[in-house]
């Protein structure tokens, strides 16, 4: 009987307070409840998307002559060019693929002088690592062809001589970029590429190589990223 009464009571003052604030839901009306996931806003900074690319700065040369004899260096670094396009796959991961130019080093020799440039086609991945502040740390990896032209212009008799190989490439990279605006980065890094041991037959027929070919380059260049 007293549970009775209790109930009634109880029921009472809940209509009370319905009638009181109609705004109140009904519990157990239908939408009140779903296990649908929630509707959560995709942050903007790290968007995926694609983006270009341009690089210059500076490039150095290290590799050991076989088959020929080494020259005096003149010049112990080379202007670089190049220019990209990539993708943002994730906000911590990108990738593209670059082509990159690096002028001519000269060395004189006792008949004349050689001249060293090379360039390169790479397929690269970035680590994005943390972003703090405008500043993101990455490191990368890359694989492809390298290319050298070895040119060489005597002091006296026939005209110059030049011949260009071809051969696979890999490089590792690391810099940081800093944010701009919303679609431009400032970029600067280092990559050390290895170009292989291009080989060449050499202005009189007798063949040389340079081995284990490899670049030191300090890069700076702007990343556009469409939005």
């Amino acid at each position: 009987m007293r549970f009775a009464c209790a109930l009634v009571i109880f029921l009472a003052l809940g209509g009370g307070a319905r009638a009181a604030d109609p705004d109140l839901p009904a519990l157990g009306r239908a939408g009140d409840f779903n296990l649908n996931a929630p509707d959560v806003d995709e942050p903007e900074d790290g968007a995926t998307g694609w983006y270009l690319r341009t690089t210059f700065g500076a490039s150095g040369v290290r590799a050991t002559p076989s088959g020929i004899v080494r020259g005096n260096t003149e010049d112990k670094r080379a202007r670089l060019a190049g220019a990209g396009v990539g993708y943002r796959f994730l906000p911590w991961l990108r990738g593209d693929l670059t082509v990159d130019y690096a002028g001519a080093i000269s060395a004189t020799r006792p008949a004349g002088t050689a001249d060293l440039s090379t360039g390169s086609m790479m397929a690269n991945l970035y680590w994005d690592m943390f972003t703090f502040g405008n500043l993101t740390p990455y490191v990368g990896a890359g694989v492809g062809f390298g290319m050298a032209h070895f040119k060489f212009s005597p002091y006296f008799g026939p005209s110059r001589w030049g011949e260009t190989d071809v051969g696979l490439a890999w490089n590792v990279s690391a810099g940081i970029g800093w944010t701009l605006t919303e679609h431009l980065t400032l970029d600067v890094g280092y990559r050390y590429a290895a170009m292989g041991s291009p080989s060449f037959s050499g202005p009189t027929g007798q063949p040389f190589s340079l081995d284990d070919m490899v670049t030191h380059q300090a890069r700076i260049g702007l990343r556009y990223t469409f939005r």
